[in-house]
């Protein structure tokens, strides 16, 4: 049997090298990259593929390219395997496939870090590897890839803090790296991507405080929701001008609105909602006139609520409940405001008599009275083999100390958390997040990455057919 190993070995070899010596044939593949895709074949269970026309056959680029594969003048242009059955690591060889421009690995099984050498794909434009199994830290090298528009990583486990070199892709405009473990703050590079437009890194492990975000001026939608993002909402905000959609929601914000947010007169989706964002509602507010739905419920807010609010004729939608806003009520709030879809001034310290509209068949959309809740934490434990291990999954109020159990870590997060054994001692640690979006925007989220796609392959036609 080993005979019969090591002589598939050598026959494959000797082909390798047959393709390297055979000058004859047009525009045959380079070697350093027949090595990467034979290897990529053989650490991912290329025999399972659910696709594989062809792989292994001969050459990659001619006379029968390879399922998944083509090429321009003998080199790998685009490697699209996205759904296609990969299980197992991308080795270090891959990044041999210096010419590409389009990879798609989306929806696999493909475990393990990035290589190291992921800067090689100096030509790449667009690349998607969300829903993986991937791990570890995003590689410095990164920064190498400047001709890069689409980054497509969300759905995997990669974790770390995003390196500074990030701020050096100059071309990037899409960016979708949700629902990972990605923890510490946004390099200050990141405000150097001054052609970046849409931003997805919602359900991270993001902390603060924010970087400047003035460069960021093409940007229509900013999405960190459920992230650990704390500190003050820097003023260059108000440099974000293009920005339609931003969702910072479920964060640690703290201080109130800078002045500067009013310059964003195409804001659409102001969702700010539970943090612990103070102050007064931002005076100016009614330069704001593109709001359709405003969630800033779930802080400290306080004061009085602006009249100015009312004159911005296009908000559906207005939540400001469980803040601490006081009365009187302005005066577009007297008396029902049919406008709104959605209205919600529950639990603020407004005072009686309330408008009629506030009590209807026994509901209440602006409550009286102010009810100072607990904000529930996750907390990190370690408890005893003998000890409640339900007790363990269960969300605690303010990180207390339990009785019997040791404090592994103070670090509050806003869901729970995973349970596990490890040395006879059960222990608690943080879990992936479930995603914040709701069906809607996930729908829209699909549905954009697709036509993202069509335009990456339309554009790689056009390459293709330039060459030809």
């Amino acid at each position: 049997e080993r005979l019969l190993q090591s002589s598939a070995i050598m026959g494959r070899f000797s082909a390798l090298l047959l393709l390297a010596a055979c000058v004859c044939a047009a525009h045959a593949a380079d070697l350093g990259e027949i090595i990467a895709l034979n290897e990529l074949y053989d650490n991912t269970g290329g025999t399972r593929w659910y696709r594989s026309t062809n792989w292994l056959n001969k050459d990659p680029c001619t006379p029968n390219v390879w399922y998944g594969v083509k090429c321009v003048d003998g080199h790998v242009v685009s490697l699209d395997l996205n759904y296609n059955n990969l299980r197992g690591p991308l080795s270090e060889s891959f990044t041999n496939l210096i010419y590409l421009r389009f990879l798609d690995l989306e929806d696999n099984y493909l475990t393990g870090s990035l290589p190291q050498g992921l800067g090689n794909f100096f030509n790449l434009t667009y690349m998607d590897v969300s829903d993986n199994i991937f791990s570890g830290v995003i590689p410095s090298g990164i920064g190498q890839l400047r001709n890069l528009d689409v980054l497509q990583a969300s759905d995997n486990g990669f974790e770390g803090p995003l390196p500074s070199t990030f701020g050096n892709l100059a071309s990037l405009s899409y960016l979708s790296m949700e629902n990972n473990l990605i923890d510490g703050a946004l390099p200050a590079s990141f405000n150097q991507l001054s052609n970046l437009e849409q931003v997805y890194m919602q359900d991270n492990y993001l902390i603060g405080p924010l970087p400047e975000l003035d460069g960021l001026t093409d940007v229509t939608t900013f999405w960190l929701s459920n992230n650990e993002i704390n500190g003050t909402i820097p003023s260059s905000i108000g440099g974000m001008k293009s920005v339609e959609s931003m969702h910072m929601d479920h964060n640690k914000l703290t201080g109130a609105f800078p002045s500067t947010i009013t310059n964003l007169a195409n804001l659409r989706y102001w969702i700010f909602n539970n943090n612990q964002i103070s102050g007064d509602l931002p005076k100016d507010i009614d330069r704001m006139t593109s709001l359709v739905t405003v969630q800033l419920n779930v802080n400290r807010m306080s004061g009085l609520i602006s009249d100015g609010l009312g004159v911005v004729r296009n908000i559906k939608k207005l939540y400001l409940q469980d803040n601490a806003f006081e009365s009187p009520l302005p005066k577009f709030l007297q008396t029902n405001p049919r406008q709104y879809t959605y209205l919600d001034l529950r639990r603020n310290n407004f005072t009686c008599p309330l408008p009629p509209w506030c009590s209807k068949q026994g509901t209440s959309d602006c409550e009286p009275c102010h009810e100072d809740g607990s904000v529930l934490l996750c907390c990190t434990y370690i408890v005893s083999a003998t000890g409640d291990f339900n007790s363990l999954c269960t969300l605690q109020p303010g990180c207390p100390e339990v009785s019997g159990w040791e404090k592994y870590s103070g670090v509050p997060v806003t869901d729970c958390i995973e349970c596990y054994v490890e040395d006879n001692k059960k222990r608690a640690v943080l879990a992936k997040k479930p995603s914040s979006l709701g069906e809607e925007e996930e729908a829209a989220l699909r549905k954009q990455r697709k036509e993202m796609k069509a335009r990456a392959v339309q554009q790689l036609d056009d390459f293709i057919a330039s060459h030809n």
